[in-house]
């Protein structure tokens, strides 16, 4: 019998609770435009969260091939792809969405 703990020790070292404790410190603490640069930042963490730690989540199960594919059949890979489509189409976002945009506002990505 194989254990699982190794990997679930990884994944909860690539886990904060960035979101749920995060979010609110910043709105608390900072200035409204750093709540965007900390969202920003937040989005980078969301993505490994449903991408790398998923795969090795998964590979504490199963061989690298099946891995790939439940990575690949994660619904969160479907939504980012329907969500560049919609950008790039140039679709318009409802205003209800404008009260959650705002937090974007003075956030900026630095690269090298």
């Amino acid at each position: 019998m194989t254990t699982t703990a190794p990997i679930c020790w990884r994944c909860a070292a690539g886990q904060g609770n960035t979101g749920y404790f995060g979010l609110p410190i910043v709105l608390l603490l900072f200035d409204p435009e750093w709540v965007g640069v900390y969202i920003f930042a937040l989005v980078g963490g969301l993505v490994y969260e449903a991408t790398v730690m998923y795969y090795i989540a998964n590979r504490g199960r199963f061989n690298m091939r099946d891995s790939l594919i439940k990575l690949f059949r994660f619904p969160s890979i479907y939504a980012v792809i329907a969500g560049l489509g919609v950008n790039m189409a140039g679709a318009e976002l409802p205003a209800l969405f404008n009260n959650y945009w705002e937090h974007f506002k003075g956030a900026m990505c630095w690269s090298a």
